[in-house]
This record gives structure tokens, sequence and C-alpha cells, in this order.
């Protein structure tokens, strides 16, 4: 009976201190930053519905050249790096930046606010360069981990990137079909929550 306890001690111990606890972390991660593909969901709902003129689709690329620009900023890069930083912080920080960013575009989508059309792109901004956070940290779990294995354990992370796309575009599909405002709000606050419970 002595040894059970003791047994059970070693078992956690040794999940505790597991790399493949992190990996499994890093991929969901990189689901929560794989949204910055999913834009064409909810682009031609916004576009009629907010820039109905001749320079609409104009007003929409721009849009997402903000998520995208924020996506690919590095400094989530600089923050990992500093004394502060770390896998765990920066996917903190890329949670909050997501649920401003989703936050803001939801309150836009809905009406409840009013914003000039460069507030708007600045929430675009702010979700896409949450996305690069999390991509961030995800990476670094994934290479730190995994020294001798960098390129498979890369690769596996950059697939779940890609894959997140997908799986965002099932949840959109059996959920939130022609339901913009609530996919948006969805994706704010279950991707900050996702992000928050990995870290």
């Amino acid at each position: 009976q002595i040894r059970v306890p003791h047994q059970l001690a070693m078992v956690r111990a040794r999940w505790r201190f597991s790399r493949w606890i992190p990996l499994v972390s890093g991929m969901m991660l990189e689901i929560c930053g794989g949204s910055i593909y999913i834009t064409g969901l909810y682009n031609t709902d916004l576009k009629h519905r907010f820039f109905p003129g001749s320079d609409g689709q104009e007003r929409i690329e721009q849009l997402v050249f903000a998520c995208n620009l924020g996506n690919w900023l590095p400094a989530a890069g600089f923050f990992l790096d500093s004394r502060i930083g770390g896998a765990r912080n920066t996917a903190a920080i890329a949670a909050l930046l997501t649920l401003i960013g989703y936050l803001g575009v939801w309150a836009w989508s809905r009406r409840s606010i009013q914003p000039a059309f460069w507030q708007v792109w600045v929430f675009w901004f702010i979700w896409g360069h949450g996305s690069g956070w999390f991509d961030n940290a995800a990476m670094t779990i994934a290479v730190r981990n995994f020294p001798q294995h960098r390129g498979r354990s890369v690769a596996l992370m950059k697939s779940f990137y890609g894959l997140s796309g997908s799986i965002l575009t099932q949840v959109y599909n059996l959920f939130f079909f022609e339901a913009t405002s609530d996919f948006l709000l969805f994706l704010g606050t279950a991707i900050a929550a996702l992000g928050l419970a990995c870290a």
C-alpha cells in the first residue's frame, strides 16, 4: 500500500516534466494562431454590410493586410527573449491581443461602436498580431524541447497552424453559418481562453 502513492508520485512527476505535454499545448496554440487563415469566411458579409460602394473590396483587402502585417511583425520574438518573456508569458499576451482585437471587430460588426476606418484597421492589426505571438510561443516550445528533432517538431507545429483554418471552418459551418458577429465573438473569447489554458 505504501508503494502505490510513491508510484503515482513518480508518474505524476514524469508527466509534469515531460516534453510531450508542452508539444500538445503548442499544437493548440498553433490552432489559436491560425485563425488568420479564415478571414474569407466573414469578409463577404462585412463587405456587403459596411463597404457597399465600389471601393468595398479594396477596403476589405486593407483590413486583411492589417491582420497579416500584425501576424508577421516580429515583436513577439523580442519579448520572448527578454527576461520577463518566455513561452508562457508570450502565449498570455497573445491571448490578450487576440481578445482585444476580436472584441473590437465584433463590436464594430454588431454596430455597437462606430469607429473610423483606421480604428477598425487597428483592431484587425491587433488580433493578427496576437496570432503571431501564439505562433512564436508554440515554435519556441517545439524547438527547445526537441533539439535533435527540430525539423520534425517545426513541421508538426506548422501543420497545425495551417490545419487550424480547416478546423475553425468546420466550427463556423456547424454553429455560426451566416452569423458573422457571433462567430467573431466566439473567435475572440474561445481563442483567448484556449490560449490561456495552454499557457
